[in-house]
């Protein structure tokens, strides 16, 4: 799937920074199959949004029955992978590359995504717990 005919550079740019910094900060610590990459994701904007009060990138956040905006999603994630950014293994985890070319995330970015990170994970350990998202 080709993500250029839908989203512009600089927002493609932008989310993908923010799965780097999704997946850098799992690496080693949790399984992170694609569906929870994309929860993550979510939260992500959500977290952020909450305390900043504005969005933390322009990408599509595909909500459930929304397919379009979660293949958007999934293509951007192969995207990455095509271009080493983020390796996949086992069909299961994805694992940082040391280099990027992307500019890093600022605190409150980062401080978003670490709050989604302990939101799926905790829903990922809770017993007990239906995951409505």
């Amino acid at each position: 799937m080709n993500s250029d005919l839908f989203v512009d550079p600089k927002t493609r740019e932008r989310a993908q920074r923010v799965i780097i910094e999704i997946v850098r900060q799992c690496s080693g610590q949790l399984l992170l199959p694609t569906i929870r990459l994309m929860k993550v994701f979510y939260y992500a904007h959500d977290c952020y949004e909450i305390r900043n009060r504005s969005r933390l990138t322009e990408w599509p956040i595909p909500r459930v029955p929304d397919v379009q905006s979660a293949n958007l999603l999934i293509g951007l994630i192969r995207e990455l992978i095509e271009n080493d950014m983020i390796k996949e293994i086992q069909n299961v985890v994805y694992l940082s590359l040391e280099d990027t070319e992307l500019e890093p995330l600022s605190d409150s970015e980062r401080y978003a995504v670490n709050t989604a990170i302990s939101l799926v994970t905790l829903r990922q350990t809770a017993p007990d717990t239906p995951d409505r998202s």
